[in-house]
């Protein structure tokens, strides 16, 4: 029932929509490293104030070894805490389901912005801990969610 039929609709449950809108809104900027499945609609409406770290364009952007960063980073492998520094990445946006969840929730210098049922941004306290704390303190007003979202 939609009034253009090329819209996609942004489902709600499967997008982490509401954080994506507190970034798209906010003063804040930088290097965001988020879950795939989630990376063009973060271009889509982030960009240029965040860079994301790898999308879509897979093999066709990246060489293999970011590709193998990324992949370390979100299932725990040997060196994942290693891609932050690596990629200069100041925030996370991940799925709460992903293996590196927990493992950045106790993470040092990092600090949980905001949260959803299926999505977790993280930001790196040295370079957001104003931000965190104007969230804390109530200083930033969170936008409500909208209803429904499409594309473009």
């Amino acid at each position: 029932n939609k009034s253009d039929p090329l819209q996609i609709e942004i489902q709600q449950d499967r997008f982490p929509t509401p954080i994506v809108r507190f970034l798209e809104t906010s003063q804040t900027d930088g290097n965001l490293l988020c879950f795939f499945d989630w990376a063009e609609y973060c271009i889509w409406k982030l960009y240029p104030k965040c860079r994301v770290f790898i999308d879509g364009r897979f093999t066709d952007a990246y060489d293999v070894k970011t590709v193998r960063d990324y992949l370390d980073f979100v299932y725990l492998g040997p060196s994942w805490n290693e891609v932050l520094d690596r990629y200069n990445a100041d925030m996370v946006l991940i799925h709460r389901g992903n293996p590196v969840y927990p493992a950045m929730r106790s993470m040092p210098g990092w600090q949980i912005a905001m949260e959803t049922d299926i999505a977790a941004l993280f930001m790196r306290t040295a370079v957001h801990g104003k931000t965190l704390e104007d969230l804390r303190n109530g200083r930033i007003v969170v936008p409500a969610p909208r209803d429904t979202e499409f594309f473009p």
